[in-house]
């Protein structure tokens, strides 16, 4: 196998699929099911224990592998997060149908936006005395984690300083 014909090299830096970035730390041949296959190893930037194989031959797969944003970038994307339309919905069946597609839209400006509207309502009702429901929380808490991964590698900054450094932007 010569590893400098394939297009993503050893030692890049990408994106993968829900915006975690990976470093590719190998190209290597892997015999499963009796099929012997090339696969890019992919290694999270984040997580030690994470590792991901993506089949050099899958073209949907090596299509979602995509460079990270240059930080100047990012800075456009969140400042696109100011105009993302993102609305609270009172009807609690409604709310979790509407959170759960957006988490599945491939919009970082709305993923933010939907973290802030979800934060905000998160203090309200905390003030209120009112229940958060545990949808709307691991709902906030799954944006954050992306959030957190799609802009620190590009804004060269501490995962948790990716919120305090995206509202000081937006204020």
């Amino acid at each position: 196998m010569d590893k400098e014909n394939f297009p993503r090299k050893i030692g890049e830096y990408i994106v993968y699929k829900k915006h975690c970035v990976y470093e590719i730390v190998d190209i290597k041949e892997e015999k499963i099911c009796g099929t012997k296959k090339s696969y890019y190893v992919l290694k999270s930037v984040y997580d030690d224990r994470s590792a991901v194989y993506v089949p050099t031959d899958s073209e949907v797969l090596v299509s979602l592998m995509t460079s990270p944003f240059t930080y100047e970038e990012a800075l456009a994307v969140i400042d696109e997060s100011k105009s993302a339309d993102v609305v609270w919905k009172e009807e609690v069946a409604e709310r979790f149908k509407y959170f759960d597609e957006l988490m599945q839209e491939d919009s970082l400006p709305r993923l933010i936006s939907a973290y802030f509207l979800l934060s905000l309502q998160k203090e309200e009702a905390l003030r209120a005395k009112k229940k958060f429901f545990a949808h709307d929380e691991r709902t906030m808490q799954a944006a954050f984690k992306l959030i957190c991964e799609a802009f620190a590698f590009s804004l060269d900054i501490k995962k948790d300083a990716v919120v305090p450094f995206i509202c000081d932007r937006l204020s």
